[in-house]
């Protein structure tokens, strides 16, 4: 690792301790988690769906969102018990229905984009707008790093990574205790079958 590098790094891992950071983000979980959000990213990728397109049908919301029907209905029926969402019937086929938000689910919805909009404002106010567009392209581009890790052969390295002397992880050199050295699990006699 460059001197680069490993300065960037700890400043990373100083950012993500902060207290802000941390609370921000706690806060913003927090909002996603009202209304039985607990799953967060799928049910709000279909909250914000239906804010845009009110009214789609099952079938409709499959296709769109690229789920399983069975994950869809089990959505729908658990936000509809929380009154976030509800089903109507269609006027062209009163056999099957259309999803709608209920005013609960267009307010926590509203809630959600304040929260979310008031936390980046106090978090990126010190930068300027040219700033602020250099930061997010520049971690978008780390983010997009960090997908090749999902494919075969990233997860493979990142295996080989985390077996062979990352501090952080079982294996390391340190450990999860920070300064005990210790022997590659994976190489001890009791995994080897000696």
């Amino acid at each position: 690792m460059s001197d680069q590098t490993s300065r960037l790094m700890d400043l990373f891992s100083k950012l993500m301790m902060q207290p802000f950071f941390i609370g921000s983000i706690r806060r913003n979980e927090y909002v996603h988690r009202q209304g039985d959000l607990q799953t967060g990213r799928g049910r709000e990728r279909f909250l914000k769906l239906l804010s845009n397109q009110d009214g789609l049908t099952n079938s409709e919301i499959v296709e769109l969102l690229d789920i399983r029907p069975s994950s869809v209905s089990a959505m729908v029926k658990r936000l509809e018990e929380s009154g976030i969402v509800e089903r109507r019937p269609l006027a062209s086929d009163g056999r099957k229905s259309a999803v709608y938000l209920t005013e609960k689910g267009k307010k926590l919805l509203d809630s959600a984009s304040q929260n979310h909009d008031e936390i980046s404002e106090l978090f990126f106010d010190s930068l300027t707008s040219e700033e602020q567009a250099q930061l997010r392209d520049l971690l978008s581009k780390l983010l997009d790093r960090m997908a090749e890790f999902q494919m075969p052969e990233g997860k493979a390295k990142m295996m080989k990574f985390m077996r062979h002397g990352h501090p952080f992880f079982p294996g390391g050199p340190r450990g999860f205790n920070h300064g005990d050295w210790h022997q590659d699990p994976f190489q001890q006699d009791e995994f080897n079958g000696k």
